[in-house]
């Protein structure tokens, strides 16, 4: 009797064995799915987001050029990204940076292959803007709290919540026309000289992964030695 209960109790651990190996592939086999389904989720979401940029890089007079971000600065003193694209590519300072929703900031340094970009929203940052409503022109600076203040509009100003600041034009960096912001709060305060106007920046700095550099640089290469 005693052989046979061996062998039933080895027959079952086989038995069993053999189960926790199809198990086991089959988890490996559902991980596997479960990672391609996300690789695909993720490549969809990549392609759409690559679709708009080459759409918004066709809209554009300029020449222009396309570059991951490949770091954020962590700092609260200095708001930055850094993009994989550098000297070797052609990359400058004061080169304007942008994605299909607005004005993401400008080159401020620039190693071989990657280049540091102070975002809008950096209080160093200073960008040539003119109301889209009234035409009316000032500059936008970046703030401590991570949004954006018009400058130097004339005390008589028109400016009202909901106005779209765009780029003027009047600097290199940037073509004329592209969404800046959104004015989201107008204070004309006694006794100051211009209103203090707040705003919303129309990209979401927070979540870029690709954005488009502006060349210009490449408008006259035909110049030069």
């Amino acid at each position: 009797g005693m052989v046979v209960g061996i062998g039933e109790a080895w027959s079952r651990y086989v038995a069993l064995t053999a189960l926790q190996d199809t198990n086991r592939l089959l988890q490996a086999d559902a991980d596997r799915v479960t990672r391609e389904r996300d690789v695909l989720v993720e490549t969809v979401a990549e392609n759409r987001r690559l679709a708009e940029l080459l759409d918004f890089r066709a809209a554009i007079p300029v020449p222009t050029c396309g570059a991951r971000v490949i770091g954020r600065s962590p700092s609260r003193w200095y708001q930055s990204i850094m993009i994989g694209r550098g000297s070797e590519a052609q990359a400058v300072i004061d080169m304007g940076v942008a994605v299909a929703g607005g004005v993401v900031g400008t080159v401020v340094k620039v190693f071989p292959s990657a280049s540091v970009v102070l975002l809008v929203t950096d209080r160093q940052s200073a960008v040539p803007v003119v109301v889209q409503r009234t035409r009316e022109q000032g500059i936008v600076e970046g703030t401590l709290a991570g949004r954006l203040r018009m400058k130097y509009l004339p005390p008589s100003s028109e400016i009202r919540e909901g106005d779209v600041l765009l780029t003027s034009g009047l600097t290199a960096s940037f073509p004329k026309g592209l969404t800046v912001g959104t004015v989201i709060r107008v204070d004309h305060s006694d006794g100051a000289l211009f209103p203090d106007v707040e705003v919303l920046p129309s990209a979401d700095l927070s979540s870029i992964e690709e954005v488009v550099v502006f060349d210009p640089s490449r408008d006259s290469e035909h110049v030069g030695p």
